[in-house]
């Protein structure tokens, strides 16, 4: 969420990334997909939702910060497509709260190996899968901060 927050006004700087973040989704199509699913889609800086809405039935996107997705879809003026579909609050790593002990310097479960078997045996409760197409566009950058 912090780097949702910092990259919040970053719209223009994205443009590049964004440009060809969007056209790998949308050679996806071509596929044969319909149906597209964003892991850590934040703020939409990595997307052009009006291009993926114009090729995708429906776009799902997912990010523990829930705020973030709503302005993204509001900043690129599509809270009026049916199509886009908001998942917030979900934990797609199973991590979350381990992370957050570590983060704040708080002791971490005991066991380590323990929680990494807990978050593979948990499931994303994401509703509507499964996808045509999967992306992380953000996810890996959270993890490592």
């Amino acid at each position: 969420m912090q780097r949702n927050a910092a990259t919040r006004a970053c719209w223009r700087q994205y443009e590049p990334h964004r440009a060809r973040v969007t056209d790998l989704l949308r050679d996806e199509t071509g596929r044969g997909a319909e149906r597209l699913c964003v892991l850590g889609a934040g703020n939409c800086n990595d997307l052009d939702l009006s291009q993926l809405a114009a090729v995708y039935r429906q776009i799902h996107l997912v990010d523990l910060d829930g705020d973030a997705l709503r302005r993204g879809v509001e900043r690129q003026q599509m809270t009026g497509f049916t199509g886009i579909r908001l998942h917030a609050g979900v934990d797609v790593t199973g991590m979350g709260s381990y992370l957050a002990r570590c983060a704040t310097r708080q002791p971490p479960p005991a066991d380590v190996e323990q929680a990494i078997q807990d978050a593979r045996a948990a499931t994303v409760p994401l509703p509507d899968g499964p996808f045509d197409c999967v992306a992380s566009v953000g996810l890996l950058t959270q993890l490592i901060d």
